[in-house]
């Protein structure tokens, strides 16, 4: 049987202490009376003010110590009821775990293959055993953009974009690209803002590429008259073309005319690198190459090509070029790419094509090729049978059972899983409902009992009806029907769970164990009607424990009877902190009166005083004249 830790002990509470304040209250009148007749006999030198402060005292104190004793018995309240509410709430929270169909597992689930598959059981899940081998895992297709050197490359130079999306089914689906945002990054925000709509999800990836540095190209010119360092004359024009510029210079105009192959090789690069408009730097060398001929060189890997050199007559000199190094053009880098995933099934397949918004006229700075992972289906066998599906997460062919697809299983050898009953889970919500039951009554307990030493809330609720309401709603709730009653379970005693004298509730874990063993599905019908997440709205029978939800949820709601309780207590409370500001006010009043009273007083008797002393010097003067003294 569930214990509870809160407890209750026997000294003088809260009700004894309204006595006591009436009690001080009489004493400091005595007191404020006695200090009034003492001063009043004092004579002349008379402290009016400490007068003035007694008197406006002893008619103000004994109502300002019964509002005091009011607002600390309704502070006391208000604690006392907030203590029920979060305890209520506690035995909710124990009734919302079992509300649920599927918050019965009841079943235990052993996989021979979790690498291949999880499997998850509900309170649905039948017994037993099955053969479970996956075939082919959905796949979501997967489509990869071309490379951008930025993130933020205009792909419309800046102008209002469409992305149309085109799915399997044929509908297409427009996706807005602002003005200014026609750039990877804007294109991923503009598509994920419309997911709901199109099932296609984007992210920008960082590939890292950084790009592919070029390989020089080379071709060596060679003959007869250039071999040896012989001096270059009667040379005509040298011409060659470069990737796609034709250059050409002519020997005959060279001043001075160089007189050395070497001093030509030099000559011709200054000209070939001033020709060559389509670079910004210098890539075009001329040398001697090994062979004694010209070598010319480009940096960046363009084809050499056309190479040729004339006589000074403009005849044929028989040169030949000849191909040293053909070269590679250099890759610029370009790591940022759009991705697509759409959602996952043969049925799920897309394509996405960019526009101009204004003009329609497409464009191809973004192109996505062939995907890079088709959409495809699910396919697993189960017990033989053959079942095709959209989705990784499978809950439709074995009852109460989800299978989440992660690779295939080797062929032809299936998984075994293995469904048993496991009633652990349920016995350990139901003891979870006993003991926040038998808080919940431990704490009704503490704060209607006179004698209760707990802080702050003991016997604050002494004689409030409040604790007997909630106290028979609660018993009303573990010890009524269900809505929903199984074959022939209806009631929690049936599970074992009995109500005492002392009204805690206990449990026969062997009567429990039994019931689940036996009826577990007609358990499951009395606590939770067999539905799943119903509102506290709902009509619908819920079963006993979706009832004892909606009860207990109405009690400790924000317009519910217990917080009505702790409202009132706080307005009493407001109320009584006005009155006091109002005696504090009143109090003020009769001290200003009393010490101008007692001023006046105070004066007509120092006045007396005087005239007193006077009469008694004249008495004294005319006695010693008559008696010679």
């Amino acid at each position: 049987m569930a214990t509870t830790s809160v407890s209750s002990a026997s000294s003088t509470g809260i009700a004894s202490s309204g006595v006591d304040a009436a009690l001080a209250a009489v004493k400091a009148n005595r007191a404020n009376a006695q200090k009034l007749i003492t001063t009043l006999g004092a004579g002349s030198g008379v402290d009016v003010n400490a007068l003035a402060e007694s008197l406006a005292n002893a008619e103000i104190q004994p109502r300002q110590n019964e509002l005091n004793g009011k607002i600390t018995r309704n502070e006391n309240k208000v604690s006392g009821y907030s203590a029920i509410s979060f305890s209520v709430n506690a035995l909710n929270d124990a009734f919302k775990s079992l509300k649920d169909q599927s918050g019965f597992t009841g079943v235990s689930v052993s996989n021979s293959n979790t690498s291949a598959f999880n499997a998850t059981a509900t309170g649905t899940a039948q017994v037993g055993s099955h053969e479970v081998e996956v075939v082919a895992i959905a796949k979501a297709q997967r489509s990869l953009s071309n490379g951008f050197l930025s993130a933020n490359y205009p792909l419309n130079a800046g102008k209002t974009t469409t992305a149309t999306v085109t799915l399997a089914a044929g509908l297409s689906i427009d996706v807005p690209v602002d003005a200014g945002k026609d750039t990877p990054t804007g294109l991923v925000a503009a598509i994920n803002a419309k997911t709901a709509q199109t099932g296609i999800k984007a992210s920008l990836v960082n590939t890292g590429d950084k790009g592919q540095d070029p390989v020089p190209s080379k071709t060596d010119l060679v003959g007869p008259l250039l071999s040896g360092g012989a001096t270059p004359a009667g040379l005509g024009v040298f011409s060659v073309q470069v990737g796609a510029t034709a250059m050409s210079v002519d020997i005959r105009n060279f001043s001075p005319v160089p007189t050395t192959l070497t001093d030509l090789a030099a000559a011709l690069q200054t000209q070939l690198q001033t020709q060559d408009t389509t670079s910004i730097n210098p890539n075009i060398t001329v040398t001697v190459s090994d062979t004694g001929g010209l070598l010319v060189t480009d940096a960046r890997g363009r084809t050499i090509s056309g190479m040729s050199l004339t006589k000074s007559d403009n005849t044929a000199t028989g040169f030949q070029p000849n191909v040293v190094a053909a070269g590679a053009l250099g890759v610029s880098a370009k790591p940022f790419k759009v991705m697509l995933t759409g959602p996952t099934g043969a049925a799920q397949g897309f394509s996405i094509a960019l526009k101009d918004t204004d003009t329609g006229t497409a464009l191809n700075t973004m192109t996505f090729g062939d995907p890079l992972q088709a959409a495809s289906d699910a396919n697993i066998k189960v017990d033989g049978i053959t079942y095709t599906r959209s989705t990784n997460s499978i809950k439709d062919v074995l009852t109460g059972v989800t299978l989440d697809l992660k690779t295939p299983t080797t062929q032809n050898n299936p998984a075994l899983l293995d469904l048993a009953r496991d009633t652990t889970p349920v016995k350990d919500k139901l003891t979870a409902l006993i003991t926040a039951f038998n808080d919940a009554n431990s704490v009704l307990n503490v704060v209607s009992d006179p004698k209760s030493t707990v802080e702050q809330f003991g016997a604050s609720l002494v004689g409030d009806s409040t604790v007997r309401r909630i106290r028979e709603q609660m018993r009303s709730i573990v010890t009524g029907e269900s809505t929903t009653p199984g074959n022939g379970m209806k009631q929690i005693w049936q599970l074992g769970i009995s109500l005492t004298q002392t009204g805690q509730l206990e449990i026969d874990d062997a009567k429990l164990e039994k019931a689940l063993q036996s009826n577990f599905d007609d358990v499951v019908t009395m606590f939770t009607g067999n539905t799943e997440n119903l509102s506290t709205y709902s009509t619908q029978p819920s079963g006993l424990a979706g009832s004892a939800v909606k009860k207990l949820t109405d009690l400790t709601s924000k317009t519910g009877f217990i917080q009505q309780q702790s409202d009132n207590s706080t307005t009493q409370i407001d109320k009584y902190k006005t009155d006091l500001t109002k005696l504090d006010t009143r109090l003020q009043t009769l001290l200003d009166r009393y010490t101008k009273q007692f001023g006046v007083m105070n004066n007509l008797v120092g006045q007396t005083n005087s005239l007193k002393t006077s009469l008694k010097s004249s008495f004294d003067g005319m006695m010693a004249a008559y008696t010679n003294k």
